[in-house]
């Protein structure tokens, strides 16, 4: 956004060295170079205003990947905590083969999920 700022600004420092330079041009020379300057001044506001909806795009979506990785790390958490609450009840059954092999079954399921 400031190289479009800057670009501005030298906009507007051509647009005085036409008037300065007015009294050596033709007429017809100042009124072409008068309408190519405003010709570009007008591509110059449209970049500007591209320019600032695309920052704006971009600002919108960091912040939405700043809350998805918030959300995902507290998902994450919650997992553990689940996880871990399933082993210490897991832990306390008897140990009958069924049990056990079931016990390693859920465990694959949510270490591969």
């Amino acid at each position: 956004m400031k190289e479009v700022e800057g670009k501005q600004v030298l906009l507007e420092t051509l647009e005085k060295r036409i008037g300065n330079m007015a009294t050596e041009l033709e007429p017809s020379e100042v009124s072409q170079l008068d309408q190519l300057v405003k010709q570009l001044s007008g591509e110059h506001c449209e970049l500007a205003t591209k320019v600032k909806g695309e920052m704006d795009k971009l600002q919108n979506a960091s912040h939405a990947r700043n809350k998805f990785e918030v959300d995902v790390e507290g998902a994450n958490t919650w997992l553990n905590g689940r996880l871990q609450n399933l082993m210490q009840e897991k832990s306390q059954l008897p140990l009958k083969a069924v049990a056990v092999q079931a016990l390693i079954d859920d465990l694959k399921v949510i270490l591969l999920s």
